[in-house]
């Protein structure tokens, strides 16, 4: 698997929300940051979008700062704590949690890894499209902080709460949802502990009650080389 997705995928590995237009809003943001994350935990039932994905490496041992850029679809359903990240070429690659089995799949090598979701995700960002009930869910695992709205987006900064997490700073930007709709997650801002940073933008999300199970639903191609990590 190309190892910058696969970096970006241990600090964020949802892998979040594709949820709103990044562009941002003229009017101006209302409301708590923290209200409005609760929100959108409470009423994002299922949601999908394109997502454009910015990659950041910091310099190491003489190494130039490296910076990857790539796009692709996602969506989620909260309930069934599905999604799924499918990447354009030239890398390209899924990643689908199928609510028992995290499966990440590159179609170059046509290899697969295979993890039991609640293992490889436990305190990961994408507890806020596919666990969490309420904030206080999120509170579990992360100290939260409203920061400035800026540009019509609320801010809220994300910080473990254990000291094993890859994830160092995750900051969510959130847009007031228009006419009784759910807020919108539009932009995701994750540092990890291993000098990366990943900005993923959404934009052309639509807001789904529910959306085909089969769509979360992987089977390793025939040929296909399955790694699974030892017990």
């Amino acid at each position: 698997m190309n190892q910058t997705i696969s970096g970006a995928l241990r600090a964020l590995v949802f892998a979040c929300a594709a949820l709103g237009s990044v562009a941002a809003g003229a009017q101006e943001a209302k409301g708590d940051a923290l209200a409005v994350l609760d929100a959108f935990v409470r009423q994002s039932h299922c949601g999908e979008a394109s997502f454009s994905q910015t990659v950041t490496t910091s310099p190491q041992a003489g190494k130039s700062q490296r910076t990857s850029k790539q796009d692709g679809r996602f969506a989620f359903c909260r309930a069934g704590q599905q999604f799924r990240f499918d990447y354009e070429p030239p890398f390209e690659q899924s990643i689908i949690a199928d609510g028992k089995t995290l499966w990440m799949h590159d179609k170059d090598l046509n290899q697969v890894t295979a993890q039991k979701q609640a293992q490889a995700l436990a305190g990961s960002p994408t507890s806020v499209v596919t666990t969490a009930r309420s904030i206080e869910d999120l509170k579990r695992d992360f100290e939260l902080k409203a920061e400035e709205a800026k540009d019509g987006l609320h801010w809220v900064r994300a910080t473990p709460k254990s000291q094993d997490s890859t994830l160092s700073i995750l900051r969510v930007a959130l847009r007031e949802g228009d006419k009784g709709q759910p807020p919108q997650l539009v932009m995701l801002d994750i540092e990890d502990r291993f000098g990366k940073r990943s900005m993923l933008r959404f934009e052309g999300y639509t807001s789904r009650d529910k959306l085909d199970a089969k769509r979360f639903s992987f089977t390793p191609p025939k040929g296909a080389t399955v790694l699974e990590p030892e017990e």
